[in-house]
């Protein structure tokens, strides 16, 4: 007699392929769940980041201002005066000097987002573009600036930016917004003394006679 060759039987294959699939998909699963949680971290640095970059360019323009800066009575708008390091123009007695432009930032408060325009020196917008908003939910901007007295009375120019904003989960976004939900709010502060300004700043004191 022949002996028959051992394999498998067709039960076989089917409980072995089934629980190989059962494997696949709790891998499969695992990964997935993995990549969602590494999305919301990403999302999450990505906002703190562009709070931290946005603040750190302001506090560097404020440093280098030429100018003291506008804000408005809100203090939602902060328009910083500069040099055009690459731009030169000429002066009444015809010698080269570098040009003057605004860097301007503006708070929506309906939007929650933060625009960027550069203006030139009689204000016209050079360019303009968002800056924050989507990924980094602000809540609140507010910029406050030493004003004439004080700089009289404390012989200095300070300039202080506050921004209020939200570090929470991707699927909480839209509930935060629409304050159905509790995020971590943080409050970040950045407080510049300008240096040319500062420099530059002459305050002169009447000075009372002496005695005979």
């Amino acid at each position: 007699m022949r002996k028959r060759k051992k394999g498998f039987t067709l039960v076989e294959m089917l409980v072995v392929f089934l629980i190989s699939a059962i494997v696949l998909a709790l891998f499969y699963d695992m990964h997935f769940m993995s990549m969602i949680r590494y999305w919301a971290v990403t999302r999450r640095i990505e906002g703190e980041q562009a709070v931290r970059i946005l603040l750190t360019r302001i506090r560097q323009e404020l440093r280098a201002a030429v100018g003291l800066v506008t804000i408005d009575k809100q203090g939602k708008q902060l328009t910083i005066p500069l040099r055009d390091s690459f731009r030169v123009g000429k002066d009444a007695q015809g010698n080269e000097v570098p040009l003057i432009y605004q860097s301007q930032y503006e708070f929506d408060p309906a939007e929650k987002t933060i625009w960027y325009r550069k203006l030139d020196a009689q204000g016209s917008v050079i360019e303009q573009r968002l800056w924050l908003g989507g990924r980094a939910m602000i809540e609140n901007f507010l910029c406050m600036a030493t004003s004439e007295n004080d700089r009289i009375l404390f012989q200095y120019y300070r300039v202080i930016i506050e921004v209020d904003y939200y570090d929470v989960k991707a699927k909480d976004r839209k509930k935060v917004l629409h304050k159905q939900a509790d995020g971590k709010l943080i409050h970040a502060t950045c407080t510049v003394y300008p240096r040319f300004i500062n420099q530059e700043l002459r305050i002169e004191v009447p000075q009372e006679g002496g005695c005979l």
